[in-house]
């Protein structure tokens, strides 16, 4: 499943080495360089695409010595969602907490980053940069949403979150988030 969503995203690399998988499920991440970082360690999964800034001097620190990755997980450990607080410039982020069953995903403010998202069943969610990768997971269908049809046209080559091409999926808006328990 992770290949056929990696499949679907530009072309930025190639998506060896790019991947974890644990129990539960699995993250894959592909990027241009230098725009992504992804942190795995002690049950938590992140990956982060973009620019990051941090107005915390210990998380900016955290951040030069680690990779962005690295300081998203230290700051959600220690202040869950909170951490956005601490985040400006144009991001996406995606972290899992597989022990406590959580998940966070989040954008910049300006929305210059995207996220989709689709939860196809109890307990389940998958996400991806685009509405693309996220149709190509297994469980999630591509039904074309009518609407989206009309807004595409409407909007020139645009569909306004939070609403995807897709019924199955969403999309977050520029500076939300979303906590998934």
């Amino acid at each position: 499943a992770l290949d056929a969503m990696a499949a679907r995203l530009p072309g930025y690399g190639t998506l060896d080495g790019d991947r974890v998988h644990g129990d539960r499920g699995g993250l894959a991440h592909r990027g241009r360089d230098g725009e992504t970082s992804w942190h795995a360690a002690d049950g938590i999964w992140v990956a982060v695409e973009g620019h990051p800034r941090w107005t915390d001097a210990g998380l900016r620190h955290v951040a030069a010595q680690n990779g962005h990755g690295a300081a998203i997980a230290s700051a959600f450990r220690g202040w869950g969602a909170d951490l956005l607080h601490a985040l400006a410039g144009d991001f996406a982020i995606a972290i899992v907490d597989e022990t406590a069953r959580k998940a966070l995903l989040a954008i910049d403010r300006f929305g210059i980053r995207t996220l989709s998202y689709a939860s196809p069943g109890p307990g389940r969610l998958v996400f991806g940069s685009t509405v693309d990768s996220v149709a190509a997971h297994p469980t999630v269908g591509s039904t074309v949403r009518p609407q989206s049809i009309f807004d595409y046209v409407n909007f020139v080559d645009r569909i306004p979150a939070p609403h995807a091409i897709f019924e199955e999926q969403t999309k977050l808006l520029p500076g939300e988030c979303v906590l998934i328990e």
